[in-house]
């Protein structure tokens, strides 16, 4: 292409006489600037219409150059460096909020001149009406027993039965009005009247519990290939557009280049571009300011293509300057490119307030008035109110309707005030002429004729999708990179674990002779098998994390749900990869399995394929709970499912009819006969006879094992494994595609309880601060209870006037360094003087918020435009001399003057905290139905689960088969449970820990009395959870019924649970989040089933190993459930390989190790274990602290 576009120029140059115009020749006037300029856009107009609206024309500067010589040279938009756009950004915004309207002004001016309209949208809303049916009282609260109604009310009502009984609340009342395009319509209403509710219908995201009576209708005007019809009518009228202006167009219109020029356009407007590579930041990391949040919101919304915009609240968090930057720079985009708008601001300042067009208030579900700004004051006053002077107009009109503040804008004071309603306002502003002229208006129909034929045809995605589905690998990528120490992490942990399996099934310990042998052998594959399946279990955390962002971003049609999956299962597939190559390095010769290339190349596969199965089995459940306390719970339920029926636990020939079907869907079922197939069926067990001296020795250990004895099951179950990996993957993609964000059920966090108690704004002694009181008019409320938010106390207006006190007692500029420090003086006059002196700050106005002035006038964008540094004017000033001196003076202690001291570090003594602190958590844990009701959900679950599967297992005691059986599952019962106990409540510590971080730094309370209370309170919940678990499981599996053993069973099962509980909650203390603690759990959940004496009975382990069993709680739950049960039994049982029948304590003696007489030491151990986990949760609370904000 740029070859053509010399050869054009060269034509060009020669039609006009010119010679060499692009060689060495080089003139500094701005004539021979504009020629080349000329000739340039002369060859661009040659060019084909495809390749003339991909290329134009950027000027350059030699930087070689002593004069900084501009040249010309012709651009492919699509191939824009990342330096040229730098350029283009730096030349055009170098202040972005003068620069930019400059910009658009000529944006539009481009397009006037040949007559073009551009597209717009109109939104009408008729008669809208939502309401919603609630609870009310107490009955309202997210209370455990108030959610287990409202679940069986519901279960009810989808057969027509209704209990409930609920209030119809009207949230909106008959709101009609229209948003027209090209301007501003400001949203205000004080709390709860409906402004959140009137946008979300709008916008069309109303929650479907709503109900909804409306006539919405967004109308459009609009031009196909708009780029396409401009460069024609240009062409036709001979005008070259200016080059910047046809740069940013091209790049911004075409097809793969919108998302980059753009992007870099938007982050310099809302001057985000100086932290464009900073990460966002949660309560635990520190990342961009929260002002810099709020505004990275409102560019996703700006950035795209979207010209009909609805804002919520975006001024939280920012400051009034700021504030009025961000609605300035989006006047001039509504303004000059005929957008449409609708935001809602809480208390805008005046000077805001002034940048809008069209104001609609509401008032308890009711529009007070639609239409243009100008004439909002004189609705009031008609009405009988007046803004007094110095007053904000959007103060004003938030107060003026509430029965609170209403009286003291009443104008006419020789007349006795009366309160007037937010319906008498309404109706009165029907009979207004504003809102007569809006009536009529609304009741003439859009004329249709108006829009384009093809105006509601738009691309889904106007990004091509494979452009999409490489910004997702990028990101995808990108993010791998960032948190490579979670990657690192696991493969660490998978190299720790298969070296710790590798010396437990130590080659020399073990031989090829028998069918026991062959159990061992049999026993380290099935270890693989469950390592490498919960090595998916980080995926859930992993990606729960991700699903906001994902949730907002598929919404907004950002990209489709198939572009972030595929990436994000493609790109973990090498990892998965360099895992499986780790682990069967390290075990499989140390181990000693079949010593054949091919078996160890297809036990490869097995084992990779095993984790892709995982991965997608977590992505899914991720997918489908959307929290991670449900996911949590989903995840333990689903791998007790497949454990249990995966073949190895419970035979097949033993599971229940009723489940068979659970076998043949379990992916493990397909992971354990193809790993048993492929090792059994090497030489060296087919080579060699059983124990019947019939049977091949392999075959044998297969019947035994009731596994499949057909050596193809390796390829079954390889081609099986995959297929679920593809299926749960296909799956997760659809549960991204098809379901919304989970609302998550409401929970009580302790962030709130302890800081709005009777706080109290006193009059401080000095002089500055009752200036500072009398400055933003609090003098008759400097008593006041502060009082809860729209609830009691200060009014919303007061509040914001209360913040601005409390934070305006010092003027800096980003960096840190002071600007002014020194009095206010009556209205705030010696800090204004002190600007204005200086040359070129502008006077401030009326009515003008003088914090919001100082500000303004002090801004980066000002220091520029002024050629000064406001800290540099301060530092020289009289006044920053006078405070020098004031701070030597009152640095100096007056003669007799004492320390400051405190008894005790905290207000309370330690056992007052504890008090308050376990008062805080009950009521915290009491509404908190998300995790608890979930847990108790699981449970109950679990124990249906191993009652049905293992029913009545307990009466079958004739074999050491039968014996195993129940030892699973007693084994299971316990271990999932657990393990779900862990996972769930680590979500809930790790929110919990970041208000500990910021209440202790406030000194509220220390780090111990505040873990005591998180270990008490989960006494209860627990052992109301053992209660019923026991009783169902012990009744289903038929154990023997007599007190001792099931008080035992009892016991062990509640401390079980119990250290579970803590041990979750010490792996988030000593972690710096939730994920890592999750993977770090995850290891030892391995151990735990490595050591716990199912897998390799306790006699069986290496001795230089044996220390760990004795530290694995699990190994003593075991213990002690095995033992309570069957200890004493003296019934005989058939053992393979023993001509004699032994007694079943015998047996569990011999066979497991385990001593009859031993319950007491393990009642014992087991409380240890409890309390050291609880110890270790307290001390690491208290000592790390992995905040590093």
């Amino acid at each position: 292409m740029s070859r053509s576009v010399s050869r054009s120029v060269s034509r060009a140059a020669a039609s006009l006489g010119v010679e060499d115009v692009f060689g060495s020749m080089r003139r500094s006037s701005r004539a021979a600037d504009d020629d080349e300029e000329a000739l340039r856009w002369a060859a661009l107009e040659k060019l084909p219409t495809y390749d003339r609206l991909r290329t134009t024309i950027m000027k350059n500067y030699n930087a070689d150059s002593r004069n900084q010589d501009a040249f010309h040279k012709e651009v492919d938009v699509r191939k824009l460096g990342v330096d040229d756009k730098q350029q283009f950004i730096d030349k055009l915004f170098k202040v972005a909020e003068e620069d930019n309207e400059r910009f658009l002004m000529k944006l539009r001016d481009r397009v006037d001149k040949v007559g073009i309209t551009l597209p717009t949208v109109e939104v009408r809303y008729e008669h809208l009406t939502i309401e919603a049916d609630c609870f009310i009282g107490d009955r309202a609260l997210p209370t455990l027993p108030n959610t287990v109604r409202n679940i069986f009310e519901s279960a009810l009502s989808v057969f027509g039965i209704s209990l409930a009984e609920k209030t119809r609340l009207t949230i909106l009342k008959d709101a009609s009005g229209i948003i027209k395009p090209s301007r501003m319509t400001l949203l205000l209403g004080p709390p709860s009247s409906g402004k959140t509710t009137l946008l979300l219908a709008l916008a069309g995201k109303l929650d479907s519990s709503l109900k909804v009576c409306s006539n919405l209708q967004a109308t459009f005007v609009d031009l196909i290939e708009l780029l396409t019809e401009l460069a024609r009518r240009e062409k036709d009228a001979g005008i070259f557009p200016e080059a910047e202006i046809d740069l940013f167009m091209k790049a911004t219109s075409i097809e793969g280049v919108e998302s980059s020029l753009f992007t870099d356009y938007t982050l310099r407007i809302l001057g985000l571009d100086v932290c464009r590579d900073t990460i966002v930041g949660d309560d635990m990391i520190r990342g961009i300011s929260g002002g810099q949040k709020k505004r990275v919101t409102t560019g996703e919304m700006i950035v795209g293509p979207c010209k009909t915009l609805f804002m919520d609240e975006i001024s939280t968090g920012l400051d009034s300057s700021t504030t009025f930057q961000i609605v300035k720079c989006l006047q001039q985009i509504v303004h000059l490119t005929e957008g449409t708008l609708l935001m809602s601001l809480l208390q805008p300042a005046p000077e805001t307030f002034d940048l809008f067009d069209d104001i609609i208030l509401l008032s308890e579900g009711r529009i007070v008035y639609h239409g243009p700004r100008v004439h909002i004051v004189e609705f009031f006053e008609s009405c009988g109110f007046k803004c007094p002077e110095r007053k904000g107009t959007a103060d004003f009109l938030q107060e003026v309707t509430s029965r609170k503040d209403q009286e003291q804008y009443w104008a006419d004071k020789s007349r006795e005030y009366r309160y007037i309603s937010v319906t008498e306002f309404a109706n009165r502003f029907k009979r207004f002429h504003v809102g007569l002229r809006l009536e009529n208006e609304v009741a003439v129909p859009y004329d249709k004729t108006r829009s384009h034929d093809a105006a509601l045809v738009f691309k889904k995605y106007l990004v091509p999708k494979m452009d999409l589905l490489k910004a997702s690998f990028d990101k995808e990528w990108l993010l791998i990179q960032r948190n490579s120490f979670v990657y690192i992490f696991k493969t660490v942990q998978i190299i720790i674990v298969a070296i710790i399996a590798a010396t437990v099934f130590l080659r020399t310990e073990l031989n090829t002779n028998t069918e026991n042998d062959g159990g061992v052998y049999v026993g380290a594959l099935l270890f693989a098998m469950v390592i490498n399946m919960f090595n998916g279990f980080a995926e859930l955390s992993m990606t729960i994390q991700r699903l906001p962002v994902f949730y907002k971003q598929r919404d907004l049609l950002f990209h489709p749900p198939w572009t972030f999956t595929l990436p994000n299962f493609l790109l973990r597939v090498p990892i998965s990869f360099v895992e499986t190559t780790v682990w069967m390095v390290v075990t499989y010769y140390t181990i000693g399995f079949a010593p054949e290339g091919s078996r160890f190349f297809k036990q490869f596969l097995l084992i990779f394929l095993i984790q892709q199965m995982a991965a997608g089995v977590f992505r899914l459940i991720s997918g489908v709970c959307r929290t991670m306390i449900i996911a949590n719970t989903g995840g333990a339920l689903v791998l007790l499912l497949v454990f249990l029926l995966g073949g190895f636990i419970l035979p097949k020939n033993e599971i229940p009819n009723w489940w068979e079907w659970g076998y043949w869907v379990s992916p493990l079922t397909y992971g354990y006969n193809a790993l048993a197939v492929n090792e059994l069926y090497a030489p060296r067990w087919m080579n060699k006879l059983g124990s019947d001296n019939t049977t091949r020795l392999g075959l044998a250990v297969l019947k035994n094992l009731d596994i499949y004895q057909n050596q193809n099951w390796v390829w079954i179950g390889a081609a099986a494994l995959f297929g679920f990996a593809v299926l749960l993957n296909i799956l997760f993609t659809f549960s991204l595609m098809y379901l919304n964000r989970e609302m998550a059920l409401q929970r009580m966090s302790s962030r709130g309880l302890s800081r709005n108690e009777d706080a109290r704004l006193e009059a401080a002694a000095g002089i500055f601060v009752e200036q500072v009181i009398e400055l933003v008019e609090l003098d008759d409320l400097k008593d006041a209870i502060v009082g809860l938010p729209g609830v009691s106390g200060l009014s919303t207006e007061q509040r914001k006037r209360l913040t601005i006190a409390v934070e305006l007692l010092l003027l800096m500029k980003r960096g840190g360094q002071v600007i002014y420090s020194g009095p206010l003086g009556n209205n705030s006059h010696k800090v204004i003087e002190y600007f204005e002196v200086i040359p070129g700050v502008p006077k401030i106005k009326e009515k003008y918020n003088p914090a919001t002035w100082m500000l303004e006038v002090s801004s980066v964008a000002a220091e520029r435009r002024l050629g000064m540094d406001f800290a540099e004017h301060y530092r020289s000033s009289a006044l920053h001399q006078r405070n020098q001196a004031l701070v030597k003076e009152l640095s100096i202690p007056p003669a007799g003057a004492k320390d400051l001291y405190f008894a005790t570090e905290y207000s309370q003594p330690t056992w007052g905290q504890f008090k308050s602190c376990l008062w805080k958590q009950w009521v915290s844990y009491w509404r908190s139905p998300d995790y608890n009701l979930v847990r108790y959900f699981f449970t109950l679950a679990a124990a249906l689960m191993v009652g049905t599967i293992f029913w009545k297992v307990g009466t079958k005691r004739n074999s050491s088969t039968d014996l195993s059986v129940i030892i699973g599952a007693m084994y299971s019962a316990v271990l999932f449970v657990g393990i779900n106990n862990c996972s769930t409540v680590q979500p809930i510590v790790a929110v919990e820990r970041t208000v500990f971080y910021r209440e202790r730094a406030a000194g509220m309370y220390s780090a111990i009395p505040y873990a005591l209370s998180q270990v008490f309170v989960e006494i209860p919940y627990v052992l109301v959870q053992t209660t019923y678990y026991t009783l169902i499981v012990y009744a289903m599996v038929c154990f023997e019924w007599t007190a001792a053993k099931f008080f035992w069973f009892f016991f062990v099962t509640f401390f079980s649970f119990l250290y579970f509980t803590y041990y979750g909650m010490m792996t988030v203390s000593i972690t710096p989040n939730q994920q890592v603690a999750a993977i770090f759990a995850a290891a030892f959940y391995s151990l735990f089933n490595l050591f716990s004496g199912f897998f390799i009975p306790k006699p069986k382990i290496p001795k230089w190993w044996i220390w760990y069993y004795y530290i694995c709680p699990v190994a003593w739950t075991v213990y002690g459930l095995i033992v309570s049960q069957y200890g004493d039994v003296t019934d005989t049982i058939t053992v393979p390989g023993m001509s004699t029948k032994p007694t079943i304590k015998w047996y569990v003696k011999n066979h497991y190790g385990y001593e009859s007489d031993f319950m007491a030491p393990v009642a014992v151990v087991l409380v240890g274990f409890t309390v050291f986990f609880a110890f270790l949760y307290a001390y690491c609370l208290k000592t790390l602290n992995f905040q590093t904000r």
